[in-house]
């Protein structure tokens, strides 16, 4: 199952090149972090540069804007396919 950058501007791309009926896709997005206490000299991650007050979500608007467009591509080929045979 492909996966790992997939996004709206290349899954139909993608499609075309592949043919694969499945994609992993995540589209996820940065928020502040409900947490409370908040300590900048003590590194969870291990490193400065690991954000520690974020946390990552899907984006849902973003996941239903992919299906969308995947929905719309698959009618527009069942479409062409049925126009071919009549």
């Amino acid at each position: 199952m492909p996966g790992s950058g997939i996004r709206s501007n290349n899954i139909i791309e993608l499609f075309e090149k592949t043919r694969v009926s499945e994609f992993h896709v995540s589209e996820r997005v940065s928020i502040e972090s409900p947490m409370k206490f908040q300590r900048d000299d003590i590194f969870t991650g291990g490193l400065p540069q690991i954000p520690e007050y974020e946390k990552r979500e899907i984006d849902s608007e973003k996941i239903r804007g992919i299906v969308g467009l995947v929905n719309g591509f698959f009618w527009m080929q069942i479409k062409e396919i049925y126009k071919d045979k009549n």
